[in-house]
């Protein structure tokens, strides 16, 4: 999602395009990608043993992927900031992954979904 935007995306652009694979699983409690989330989740808060140099490699990939449109978009913040931002971004989607946010969800569409949860994400990587 990240590749396919243009030339100059903003932060809106750029945390929808991040975040839409995740919108698209968080559907509903019995979407098919629900059980990918909740995988997902645990594979980048608590890794078996085995997994974590592969984890490391693939999340690394993509927060670096992440990082290099986050600076274009905020230059002023430093690379420290913005990856503890994007940590935090990980948190409010490992939450929206678990059942805790399961009414808020249930019934809303992916763009419903998305119109939720992208102001949140390009809040919290803006810093306020």
């Amino acid at each position: 999602e990240l590749d396919a935007l243009g030339a100059d995306p903003t932060l809106h652009d750029i945390a929808a395009a991040y975040f839409r694979p995740m919108v698209q699983a968080l559907r509903g409690p019995s979407s098919k990608g629900r059980p990918y989330v909740r995988v997902l989740a645990r594979l980048t808060t608590d890794p078996p043993h085995e997994l974590n140099e592969w984890v490391g490699v693939a999340t690394g990939r993509a927060h670096e992927s992440l990082l290099e449109r986050l600076r274009a978009v905020l230059p002023n913040v430093t690379d420290e900031q913005l990856a503890f931002r994007v940590k935090c971004v990980g948190g409010i989607l490992v939450v929206l992954s678990t059942t805790e946010l399961e009414s808020d969800l249930r019934d809303k569409t992916p763009d419903q979904i998305e119109e939720l949860l992208v102001p949140t994400v390009s809040g919290t990587l803006a810093g306020g």
